[in-house]
């Protein structure tokens, strides 16, 4: 099935589309709701068109026009959609509310085609999952910028991951990962804990513990590692020797 709104442009710049009217005429009498979204209801339509079949946003300022005039709400809500708001280039946007809200009740925050929102999620699921994005960004100081319903976390500064009070990574089964400015990077304990009692040590995005195994692994096996370089254990203790 394609997405909404879909349109047939061809070389020579013409774009066929279909808008609410063309839904009661009888080649289309056939077509279940959700066909007259696609490519084929417009080729049903307009049967000796040929050109590049395109989908979804940003969408043509044809397209974009009749949305922004109501003549495509039939179609809209067949496509999974209560409303959808564009600018005139055929960009989701809106600065009063989401820009997209789908008929599961998923709501998206656009502004000029990008995901924003300053006062709360800008991709809010049905299911509960959140993500925050501030000019196309994941981003959220005061808490995680990705909120999945099955309890998973992701904390994100303008688009790295980044914690420094704890993981920024968190699985509800217990795994950790700790970033910092999008390096993994914890100097107080390891910077991945896995469920299994895996752990990893790392500093500034590289394996480094001067003080032990920077690699601990469950059934006993460990690694040493310096700043990203893999050391024995006789080169380890070597190291600390010489400090």
């Amino acid at each position: 099935m394609c997405e909404f709104p879909s349109w047939i442009e061809t070389k020579t710049g013409e774009v066929y589309f279909l808008t609410d009217k063309d839904l009661d005429l009888p080649q289309l009498q056939d077509f279940a709701p959700e066909d007259c979204v696609g490519h084929s209801a417009i080729l049903r339509v307009f049967p000796n068109i040929k050109g590049e079949h395109k989908e979804m946003f940003p969408c043509h300022s044809r397209v974009a026009k009749a949305i922004r005039e109501g003549r495509m709400k039939r179609i809209m809500k067949a496509g999974g959609y209560v409303f959808v708001f564009v600018n005139e280039n055929g960009e989701l946007h809106r600065t009063d509310g989401p820009a997209v809200e789908r008929s599961n009740g998923d709501k998206f925050y656009y502004q000029n085609g990008i995901s924003h929102r300053t006062d709360g999620p800008a991709m809010e699921y049905a299911d509960g999952t959140k993500y925050y994005y501030q000019n196309g960004k994941l981003h959220r100081t005061d808490g995680p910028a990705v909120e999945r319903s099955n309890g998973y976390k992701e904390y994100y500064q303008n688009g790295e991951l980044h914690r420094i009070d704890g993981p920024a990574m968190e699985y509800s089964n217990g795994y950790k990962e700790y970033y910092q400015n999008g390096k993994l990077h914890r100097i107080d304990g390891p910077a991945i804990e896995h469920s299994n009692g895996d752990r990893f040590y790392y500093q500034n995005g590289k394996l480094h513990r001067a003080d032990g195994p920077a690699r601990e692994y469950a059934n006993g096996y460990k690694e040493y590692w310096i700043h990203g370089k893999q050391l024995t254990l006789e080169e380890f203790n070597s190291t600390k020797n010489n400090k």
